[in-house]
């Protein structure tokens, strides 16, 4: 059975793989591939970059490929824990600090932002361009366009560069982003820590669902700025909930 290859980050996680409508899970199933996912939630594009290149070689000509982009402002310190990525982030993923890392350590990833955030997104933006070319090369190889999901970058991507990707217009962020009526409700939605599986809600998991299988099916390109479902959520949703 051919496969389904998956990377990159919170918009394409796992965690939640026991939900069938998932858009990774609903395209698995109506296009027959084995699911092959890869992505990790909070994780950087380093780690996306590592993963891919750790499968890149098991790739067949039949396979399909998606890979989502994370922002750049991360970055892949600690071997084992793709989502410790800035020093915010290890409230989320290890309060407790049960991974034991040091104070020394913590101190040098504060110190590391605090001196070279900047220096860090150049480098990163170079390393983004290096690994699309190196992605459009394999892609050409294959039978089936490599997908790129810009999920939040903060970058425009110039498509033209990259002749045999298929990459979107807008980025899963928009489409996210635009499930909220106003800021002030995006902001809830955060606050809460965003409970919607890979940020979207069920219906907008559809949506994105069948744009990517009709692209593998029928060769259509893939527009994010139709079909999706908007303003969701406004000020009259006391309680939100996202399933």
């Amino acid at each position: 059975m051919s496969k389904l290859y998956i990377f990159g980050d919170s918009f394409a996680n796992t965690v939640f793989f026991d939900i069938d409508w998932a858009w990774y899970a609903i395209v698995s199933e109506k296009l027959n591939y084995e699911l092959k996912n890869y992505a990790h939630g909070g994780s950087s594009l380093e780690y996306t970059f590592f993963k891919f290149e750790e499968h890149r070689q098991i790739i067949n000509n039949n396979d399909i490929v998606i890979i989502c982009l994370t922002s750049l402002a991360r970055t892949y310190f600690f071997p084992g824990i793709p989502n410790l990525v800035r020093p915010d982030s290890i409230k989320f993923t290890d309060p407790n600090n049960l991974l034991g890392i040091s104070e020394m350590e913590l101190l040098a990833l504060k110190y590391y932002f605090t001196c070279f955030e900047e220096i860090h997104n150049k480098k990163m933006f170079f390393h983004l361009h290096n690994f699309l070319h190196s992605v459009d090369e394999l892609s050409s190889k294959l039978k089936n366009k490599i997908l790129v999901l810009d999920a939040c970058t903060g970058v425009i991507i110039d498509r033209n560069r990259y002749k045999n990707l298929e990459i979107p217009n807008l980025s899963l962020n928009d489409v996210s982003n635009a499930e909220a009526h106003s800021v002030k409700i995006l902001k809830r939605i955060h606050n809460k820590g965003d409970p919607r599986i890979n940020h979207l809600s069920k219906i907008n998991h559809l949506v994105l669902a069948n744009k990517i299988i009709n692209f593998y099916s029928n060769n259509e390109s893939i527009d994010l700025s139709t079909d999706f479902a908007k303003d969701l959520f406004d000020k009259r949703d006391d309680n939100i909930f996202f399933n």
